[in-house]
């Protein structure tokens, strides 16, 4: 389990990912209904609440991240530790 976790870790920082708490989860009938053209995704009207609750705080980090990307990068980690840092 802790290997497990440990490539996680690795795989969220090679990503770059953001932590966001809030979730949008659909159900298994709802998911394949829509995915296989039987339902629309506004039909799913239990998403409604948890899609409101996560947008603005991923347009948020949407925001930040592009802002901060725009600036010049950091230097690479193999680079720090070729300088001696």
């Amino acid at each position: 389990m802790r290997r497990a976790i440990e490539q996680l870790r690795v795989n969220v920082v090679e990503l770059q990912m953001a932590p966001l708490r809030m979730e949008v989860q659909t159900q298994g009938g709802g998911f394949f209904a829509v995915t296989q053209g039987e339902q629309r995704l506004d039909d799913l009207t239990y998403l409604e609440s948890a899609v409101t609750a996560l947008f603005p705080k991923l347009s948020w980090w949407a925001r930040a991240l592009t802002t901060a990307r725009e600036v010049k990068s950091p230097p690479h980690e193999n680079q720090l530790s070729s300088s001696g840092v």
